[in-house]
């Protein structure tokens, strides 16, 4: 970088303190504390630099009122450290840049504004909604989850009505046997044995967001039996299982229940 600027020619009025540039760009050059050697070979400090084409000395110009006349700027010894206070502030701010999107690593993110997203488009990219999880976001509105083989089985979760876990998520308890699907669908099934003396109860496997659809049926070898079921809930499920007479017997029911985790 030289060490003055004389673009340009300048207007200066005696006993003004204004000096007009013709052809000049002072405002992104110049600055407070630069030295102008003015036409009347005098060197006067500039104390302003209002535009391009305009400045102001800090005492009043002692020469001839003049117009189209040459001149030189001399930027001051300051400028060096300036230029160090800049060069300092802007490694401070590229560090934070190298240590994460130059190292690949980006921020979480949210729907409004992905970690990863378009100039033109800054709602529009990928976040990290949660651990090991990423997710597509398109004018700010969840589209979706990123899903392989680490992630297809798991815990299903969601929030609002969207998705935020696995897939599918299977289980076996004393109770028997569930699956949940992502789209909120659940199923059961269980095997009990019935009671002689009234009904039996058996807890789903995993709770439904309601009463479910259940499907019963006798899993009796040898003997036909009957089977009917009562205070059918989110929780839980009364059998009853008769014998061809009547009777309550301790036959062997299977159930198959359908309906949503939520």
């Amino acid at each position: 970088m030289a060490a003055y600027y004389n673009t340009g020619t300048i207007a200066v009025t005696n006993g003004s303190t204004a000096v007009t540039g013709t052809g000049t760009s002072w405002a992104q050059i110049v600055r407070a504390g630069d030295q102008l050697i003015a036409p009347d070979g005098r060197s006067y400090v500039i104390a302003a630099v209002p535009s391009a084409t305009s400045l102001t000395l800090s005492r009043a110009y002692l020469g001839a009122t003049a117009t189209a006349q040459t001149y030189d700027i001399l930027f001051t010894a300051g400028r060096d450290a300036d230029v160090a206070t800049q060069l300092a502030a802007l490694i401070s701010a590229y560090q934070g840049i190298y240590d994460g999107p130059g190292q690949g690593k980006f921020g979480d993110g949210t729907l409004a504004a992905p970690g990863l997203r378009f100039a033109a488009d800054l709602d529009t990219g990928f976040y990290r909604p949660g651990a090991n999880q990423l997710a597509f976001a398109e004018g700010g509105v969840d589209r979706g989850r990123i899903y392989g083989r680490k992630n297809i089985l798991g815990t299903v979760a969601q929030s609002g009505g969207v998705p935020t876990g696995a897939v599918i998520e299977g289980g076996t308890n004393a109770n028997g046997d569930y699956v949940r699907f992502a789209d909120g669908t659940q199923i059961c099934g269980t095997t009990i044995q019935g009671l002689t003396t009234g009904a039996m109860t058996r807890a789903w496997p995993a709770a439904f967001a309601a009463s479910p659809r259940v499907s019963a049926v006798t899993t009796s070898a040898s003997v036909p039996r009957i089977v009917t079921v009562a205070n059918n809930s989110a929780t839980a499920i009364d059998i009853y299982v008769w014998d061809t007479a009547g009777g309550l017997t301790n036959g062997f029911a299977s159930l198959t229940a359908f309906g949503r985790w939520f």
